[in-house]
């Protein structure tokens, strides 16, 4: 049990990961959406994406050629994941990479 609850605990102290869970609460986006907006290598993101899935936060679905990424919805109302989220959306590097987001999602 303190094993499972530390290794979810892990998931949340990576900034990248943070980030990629920043932008999937708004938008559901590819590989290659997030490494545009994160500017990140997308091996380097697909670890991530890989590591996420594994704990079954995120969920994937084929669209055409390209695998979109969402949060999984059991995950998204769990009451360490809105105190982690409501924190985020106050941090200027989260709001930076939403406003990235927009204007690549709404061109």
């Amino acid at each position: 049990m303190k094993e499972c609850l530390l290794s979810s605990l892990k998931i949340f102290s990576n900034d990248t990961r943070l980030r990629i869970l920043n932008l999937l609460s708004y938008h559901p986006m590819n590989v290659k959406q997030l490494s545009q907006i994160l500017k990140i290598y997308q091996s380097k993101l697909s670890h991530q994406l890989l590591i996420l899935r594994s704990h079954k936060i995120l969920k994937t679905r084929k669209r055409g050629r390209f695998i979109i990424y969402s949060i999984d919805a059991p995950i998204s109302i769990s009451p360490l994941f809105k105190i982690i989220f409501k924190s985020m959306h106050i941090e200027s590097t989260y709001q930076k990479d939403i406003t990235a987001a927009r204007k690549l999602l709404h061109k």
